[in-house]
């Protein structure tokens, strides 16, 4: 009996959160976007300005 409401549990649960895409590893994908989108500058966006102030400095010169 404790497998088979085992089973129902997992049910319901998937049921529960079926709007919810996530991984096999049950990571929240949309949450890891949230995250990210608020974190700052990426590495790119970092190499990018200092390029540019480089650049700048360079000109001054």
């Amino acid at each position: 009996m404790k497998r088979y409401s085992f089973y129902i549990e997992k049910e319901r649960f998937y049921e529960k959160n079926k709007h919810q895409i996530s991984t096999s590893s049950t990571t929240d994908v949309e949450e890891i976007k949230r995250l990210n989108a608020q974190s700052g500058l990426t590495y790119n966006e970092v190499f990018a300005l200092l390029g540019e102030n480089y650049l700048k400095n360079q000109q001054k010169k």
